[in-house]
């Protein structure tokens, strides 16, 4: 007879012939312990930098993990426009004097994604890569919700109708019909067009994805006609720059370089095929001046 309610933890987890309890299983199956704090990574700024070289770093670092430029470009003066209102070192800097830096913005009429961008660089910089937890509990601005302008379709058949050759034509029309942005459509090679399956391959777009989007049947024949007389690597829309990511000077409302007609195209043989679409234009399209 067991004298007391109390049992040893050593017999407990054994046969009564000394044998040791299997290890449970299922719901009862021993867990790792609930971590209740995060390990984080060394901060990338350490010590009491001057705002020079805190803006500096955090460049650098933004570079290293491949940010896009124009996203670096704009932390970049978000941060020194910060700074600068700030004006003592950045060690210094506390959730309220984030608090008045975005009312001051607010105070100058700046729109809520002037001060959402930021809100953002300084989260980047401050709590991303410095653990400094400044803009904990602050919010995105709230942005006004608007009405898309959407084009009517007899709008889109005058836009299309009025363009003077048939590359602009093909420009615009490819993006009304596919979606595609500026700078995606202005990087499309020939090799992009998948004819069998109806698809067009868009590398590295907005976000640095990968899509497809639906060949639109209207384009289909013209563009089978026109990839025969072109290389798979050739550019759709080529430009008279070497960085074929500027898309500045290939947008519809600009013309690029080289292509007008006479003249400009003795260098580049891409600009004596592009010329073919500048001279073919649509039955409805008026001929440009000059033109013979």
């Amino acid at each position: 007879m067991i004298a007391s309610g109390r049992v040893s933890s050593s017999k407990a987890s054994c046969y009564p012939d000394g044998r040791a309890y299997a290890p449970a299983r299922g719901r009862f199956a021993p867990r790792a312990r609930v971590e209740d704090q995060l390990d984080l990574p060394a901060p990338v700024i350490q010590g009491r930098p001057t705002p020079d070289e805190f803006v500096e770093k955090i460049v650098r670092e933004m570079r290293i993990r491949f940010y896009q430029p124009n996203t670096i470009k704009n932390y970049r003066n978000a941060l020194r426009s910060f700074l600068n209102w700030y004006g003592g070192p950045p060690h210094r800097i506390t959730r309220e004097d984030v608090r008045e830096y975005l009312l001051y913005l607010v105070d100058a009429r700046l729109s809520s994604s002037t001060v959402s961008g930021h809100l953002f660089a300084i989260r980047v910089a401050f709590d991303k890569m410095c653990h400094r937890q400044i803009t904990l509990g602050l919010t995105t601005p709230r942005r006004p919700k608007k009405l898309p302008v959407v084009l009517s379709v007899e709008e889109v058949q005058r836009l299309l109708e009025a363009t003077p050759t048939l590359r602009d034509k093909l420009l615009l029309g490819l993006m009304y019909a596919t979606g595609m942005r500026v700078g995606e459509v202005v990087r499309l090679r020939w090799r992009d067009f998948d004819f069998d399956r109806r698809l067009v391959n868009v590398w590295q777009g907005k976000g640095r994805s990968d899509r497809q989007v639906m060949l639109p049947k209207t384009f289909e024949p013209l563009l089978k006609r026109l990839s025969q007389q072109f290389t798979g690597d050739d550019y759709i829309f080529p430009s008279g720059k070497v960085d074929h990511r500027d898309r500045q000077v290939r947008t519809g409302h600009r013309r690029p370089r080289g292509i007008s007609s006479g003249q400009g195209n003795a260098g580049n043989p891409n600009r004596r095929k592009t010329g073919l679409l500048d001279r073919d234009c649509g039955p409805r399209s008026p001929p440009r001046l000059g033109e013979p």
